[in-house]
């Protein structure tokens, strides 16, 4: 059956097929590299990336996605101003107005 597949051009799913999809998977879920290792059996994480470095090529813009997120978290919190206005939380429940 698998000679009659393969003269179609149909042959099934091989086991190294199956293999890279669930790494490919693991990958595009966000899985990190040392658990994607040990899933695969790899001896080492650089081993992984050296077999699966294409699973990794968008890897780059969410770096820098979330780079830029980071940068315009840190520069709003660099223009904050601390201590402008009146500290309503160091007024004593009696000093407090109501109206």
């Amino acid at each position: 059956m698998t000679a009659l597949l393969e003269s179609v051009g149909l042959a099934g799913p091989t086991s190294h097929g199956l293999r890279h999809t669930a790494a490919s998977l693991a990958v595009a879920e966000g899985a990190n590299v040392r658990a994607v290792q040990r899933m695969l059996g790899h001896a080492s994480a650089a081993m992984t990336l050296d077999v699966y470095a294409d699973l990794f090529e968008d890897d780059l813009d969410q770096v820098a996605d979330r780079l830029d997120r980071a940068a315009g978290r840190a520069a709003a919190e660099s223009v904050r101003t601390e201590g402008v206005g009146p500290d309503l939380d160091a007024l004593s429940p009696d000093r407090q107005h109501h109206g």
